[in-house]
C-alpha cells in the first residue's frame, strides 16, 4: 500500500512520523505531508500514538526500488 492510501482518513491535523530505512526523515502535520513520498510503499505502520493535543502515527516507507 502507498503512503497516500494509508493517510487517506487521517485527519489533516494529526501528525506523522516518516522513516525510511529506519531513519527517520520528519515528524509533520499530515497536510504538510506531500510531493514524492506520498508514492512511497508503506513497509511498517506502527501505530497512533494520543498526546494531549493530537494523534501521532508512525510509518517506515520505502521508495519503489526498497523492499
Amino acid at each position: 500500500m502507498k503512503l497516500r492510501e494509508a493517510i487517506r482518513d487521517i485527519s489533516d491535523d494529526d501528525w506523522l512520523a516518516i522513516s525510511i530505512r529506519h531513519s527517520l526523515i520528519g515528524k509533520v502535520p499530515k497536510k504538510y505531508v506531500t510531493g514524492k513520498i506520498l508514492d512511497y510503499k508503506v513497509i511498517n505502520y506502527s501505530g497512533s500514538k494520543n498526546t494531549k493535543d493530537y494523534v501521532f502515527y508512525s510509518f517506515l516507507v520505502g521508495d519503489n526500488h526498497t523492499s
